[in-house]
């Protein structure tokens, strides 16, 4: 018999659904809260680490791209060892986690209109049509942000599942029906091809812990499996391609046991003369909000190559939620950072967190700009062009008590 998995949005009967056909099946529900308890006995982080991962909006700072990488693995390795007990029906994003090879999973995406949703909701939660329209949107947004971390497509695609099942007001016993028939079918019964899906999971989990072990995070750098076979595709802007790829294949080795590992180029990999390896251990003190995303992404890495941790924003928005919810050490502020004039940003740094020091680097700046500036309270005015040992040596004086 086939496993059956359930995805979908919050107050769309996704709960009922899947447990009345946990109970027609006669076989155990798994739900995400039971998938990091194990995945919890299976690597360093804790259940509430491996839950906060899937489902928290992720910040610039504070290091939750390196916890959603860290955790990656260890979901992994847990969903792939649930996929040997069928049948089994689970519900969750940890559905999003199961290879396409895995062909006797019959994968299921509930829907149900908005307003059906925001009276469920509405009624559930106590809450009124405005408050529940907001706790759909940033359900579904949890939702989203988990899927293109791990998938990297833009919405949702009705290919994506065996089946889409738009439900609102629709006879239950109609659907389970449906549901059933499906799971029962010939092509859903498991075979050697995707039994062999199944551990090339883990063998991929297990891989990928191993590069996160040394610093190297999905989705930069992607572990894929296919019948034992390992290959690691780079999609982050690198230097000196050789020590990386020997590096990769070191990772995935001790981490296996394979002994032959494949390196290749993806989609996001831009190839340069220089390269170091760092970790994400170093600590996220430093802020750059630029709109210039080619010259800010490459001014990150210079600064990364000077034992700097810095991650980048790109319009004000971004950077005033940042800045409140982590309080980074010093800020490097392009003047002309869309959303808010940067003097407002600045105003506004200085005013609520006043020990934030602010770096003004700006490519329109004049002589009246860098008064204003230094007035209310920037800790230095920069031009662009200007030269990576500069920026670095005015952000490590910042950086002093």
């Amino acid at each position: 018999m086939s496993v059956v998995g359930f995805c979908g949005g919050r107050f769309c009967r996704l709960e009922e659904t899947a447990r009345q056909t946990a109970g027609r099946l006669g076989c155990p529900l798994y739900t995400d809260q039971d998938l990091a308890a194990k995945a919890a006995g299976l690597g360093p982080l804790s259940e509430g680490k491996l839950l906060a991962a899937m489902y928290e909006r992720p910040g610039t700072l504070g290091g939750f791209g390196k916890l959603r990488s860290r955790a990656l693995p260890q979901l992994g390795l847990a969903m792939a060892e649930l996929l040997t007990r069928d049948p089994m029906v689970f519900h969750g994003l940890g559905l999003h986690l199961v290879s396409p090879g895995v062909t006797h999973l019959l994968s299921v995406c509930l829907t149900a209109g908005h307003d059906f949703r925001v009276a469920v909701a509405a009624a559930e939660e106590g809450l009124g049509a405005r408050q529940a329209r907001e706790l759909i949107r940033r359900s579904d947004q949890a939702i989203r942000r988990w899927r293109e971390f791990l998938l990297q497509p833009g919405e949702w695609q009705a290919y994506d599942y065996d089946m889409v099942l738009p439900l609102g007001h629709k006879d239950m016993e109609n659907v389970l029906d449906l549901i059933l028939d499906a799971a029962a079918s010939e092509p859903l019964r498991p075979t050697a091809g995707s039994l062999t899906a199944v551990e090339d999971m883990a063998l991929w989990a297990r891989a990928q812990a191993g590069l996160a072990q040394r610093g190297f995070y999905h989705p930069q750098f992607k572990a894929q499996v296919y019948r034992g076979r390992v290959t690691v595709e780079i999609n982050k802007k690198i230097l000196r391609l050789g020590k990386m790829t020997t590096a990769l294949k070191t990772a995935v080795r001790q981490a296996t046991g394979v002994a032959t590992v494949e390196t290749k180029m993806g989609p996001g990999y831009h190839r340069s003369d220089v390269y170091r390896q760092h970790t994400f251990v170093l600590p996220s003190k430093i802020l750059l909000a630029d709109e210039q995303r080619d010259f800010v992404e490459t001014l990150s890495e210079r600064l990364r190559l000077r034992d700097m941790g810095v991650p980048v924003v790109y319009d004000a928005e971004q950077a005033l939620e940042v800045i409140v919810a982590h309080e980074p050490r010093v800020v490097v502020l392009d003047l002309r950072i869309p959303g808010v004039v940067g003097m407002e940003v600045l105003q506004k740094i200085k005013a609520q967190h006043p020990e934030v020091r602010v770096i003004v680097l700006t490519g329109h700046g004049a002589a009246r700009d860098r008064s204003k500036c230094l007035k209310h309270g920037a800790f230095a005015f920069l031009q662009k062009p200007v030269e990576s040992d500069e920026l670095t040596e005015v952000v490590r004086q910042a950086m002093e008590p």
